[in-house]
């Protein structure tokens, strides 16, 4: 325990700030497209309409409802767009069902993809809105398909709807191509790591073009799902210590020059290669059993300080925050030193607010210096003249805590995709330049501690999305999980927080799965 002890007292030492907003292309895509996918929902006459899962498909592979944290993702955007580009008056607007996936599991209907008549069974169960307390029948929903080339550079999304006179009949409403960057990457499920010739050529630049980066990311992937000697390998031969003979596939330990572990009751897990070749995540940890204390420790192994977005269930351990990683805020950890996050630190502020500012209301400023400028250092250092230096801030802690049977099944229904997910991005410092038409963060729903708060009527709803996606009102059986334990609030110590802005070098997903039953002898 002592190493623990340790690392938290170097935890408070190091934080975040992240850089420019920047929206990924598969949600800007779509907040284009939405006012057909709206106008031809109204031509229809639909008064309320549900988003249900896409499928997904990897390059030359099957599609799939359950291989990418992407086949859950694509309804909440959509579900989110619907709101937002449902009109400033909730009586001209489309009824947008909330979750009508979750909603239509809890009242029974199976498979309704696989079934015509699970499909018309959808029709038959009630549903909540997205706001207030109404409950509703369904007129139509929509799904999907979004396939990624097998070069990685590209994705097709489809938009399709049935309706209750035709459930078995899928309607294209749109069809569209988006180039795939790290965001859509991530969505798919891939890990990568730049490359050392890429990231050399990254860092002899203060400013980089966000396209280069995405380009780099791209290229990494292709390079990562082939293997190196041309033969299939084999996951149980090789140890997750063991050295990788495919610098662009990283491991647990090396994200990129972070090492990552999970600690159970003061002794490191055991982070495994899947046991069967799939398209799924690469890496597993067995879920740590009920009760026990869970923490995970990431070691910045190189000789600068790096900047880690830690996320679990799709939310970061920092603040609970849902948006992509470039626009999370981001532990910065120095050279050679090892956090250790015990759950999720949540910001409280006595002025009520959602706790220290982000880089929104500054970074556009001209003039203002960012991290990685000369004459700039950590850790009672020179640092401009202490100017940038941000007040510590006050946190909360909501420790991880293991879910098993009934309970772990609830939350699975309520997390989707991103259930059992454990999501490593790194950043190396220095500024990345975005171009001004991408400065939009694409709309991916709500944090949890905003959400219940903002469903109380469309136009609290409508508002806060708004806000969140910083979009502007003139666009149109045996499951384990670990989550926060909210019965087990602990206050901890202030955090300093310090200007970091960089680019994403490295990215692992690892699946939590449950216990194997070994057979007694």
């Amino acid at each position: 325990m002592k190493h623990i002890s340790a690392a938290l007292a170097a935890l408070a030492l190091g934080v975040l700030i992240p850089g420019l907003a920047r929206a990924d292309q598969l949600g800007k895509k779509l907040n284009e497209e939405m006012p057909e996918v709206m106008k031809y929902l109204k031509s229809k006459g639909y008064k309320n309409v549900g988003v249900l899962r896409f499928e997904a498909q990897k390059g030359k592979n099957k599609p799939r409802f359950d291989n990418a944290p992407l086949n859950g993702s694509m309804a909440t955007r959509l579900e989110t767009l619907m709101v937002i580009h449902g009109g400033p008056k909730e009586a001209d607007a489309l009824g947008v069902i909330q979750d009508a996936g979750r909603a239509a599991a809890k009242q029974k209907v199976g498979s309704w993809h696989a079934s015509a008549a699970q499909r018309k069974k959808l029709f038959e169960a009630n549903y909540p809105l997205a706001w207030g307390k109404k409950q509703v029948k369904a007129n139509a929903f929509l799904t999907g398909l979004v396939k990624i080339t097998p070069d990685h550079k590209k994705a097709t999304v489809e938009i399709v709807c049935f309706d209750a006179k035709q459930p078995s009949t899928n309607r294209l409403v749109r069809r569209f191509d988006v180039p795939a960057d790290r965001n859509l990457i991530r969505e798919f499920g891939y890990s990568y790591a730049l490359l050392p010739a890429q990231r050399k050529v990254l860092s002899r630049s203060l400013k980089r073009q966000g396209a280069h980066v995405d380009k780099f990311v791209v290229d990494a992937v292709q390079q990562g799902e082939v293997k190196s000697d041309g033969e299939e390998e084999k996951p149980d031969d090789k140890k997750p210590d063991d050295k990788n003979d495919n610098p662009a596939q990283p491991t647990p330990s090396n994200v990129s020059g972070v090492v990552v572990k999970m600690v159970v009751d003061g002794k490191d897990q055991e982070i495994r290669s899947a046991a069967t070749e799939g398209d799924g995540p690469r890496w597993q940890v067995e879920s740590p059993p009920p009760g026990k204390p869970v923490a995970i420790t990431l070691k910045n192994t190189t000789d600068k300080r790096m900047g880690v977005v830690l996320k679990l269930n799709g939310v970061s351990t920092i603040d609970q925050q849902t948006e992509s990683s470039e626009n999370c805020r981001k532990w910065v950890i120095p050279a050679g030193q090892t956090y250790t996050v015990k759950g999720f630190y949540v910001f409280s502020s006595d002025k009520g607010d959602d706790g220290p500012k982000n880089d929104e209301e500054g970074d556009d400023k001209k003039g203002q210096k960012q991290q990685g400028q000369k004459g700039q250092k950590q850790n009672g250092q020179k640092q401009n003249g202490q100017k940038g230096q941000k007040p510590a801030v006050k946190t909360t802690l909501l420790p991880f805590k293991v879910l098993v049977g009934a309970e772990a099944k609830t939350v699975k229904d309520e997390l989707g995709d991103k259930f059992g997910l454990i999501e490593i991005d790194v950043f190396a410092e220095g500024e990345v330049q975005e171009n001004n038409d991408t400065l939009v963060v694409s709309a991916k729903g709500l944090p949890p501690a905003k959400e219940k708060s903002s469903r109380g009527s469309y136009k609290a709803l409508r508002t806060a999305l708004l806000k969140n996606a910083k979009l502007k009102t003139t666009l149109v059986a045996k499951r384990e999980v670990i989550v926060p334990d909210k019965q087990a609030i602990q206050p901890t110590g202030p955090i300093n927080v310090v200007d970091f802005t960089g680019y994403a070098v490295g990215h692992l997903v690892v699946k939590v799965v449950p216990k194997e039953d070994k057979p007694s002898d």
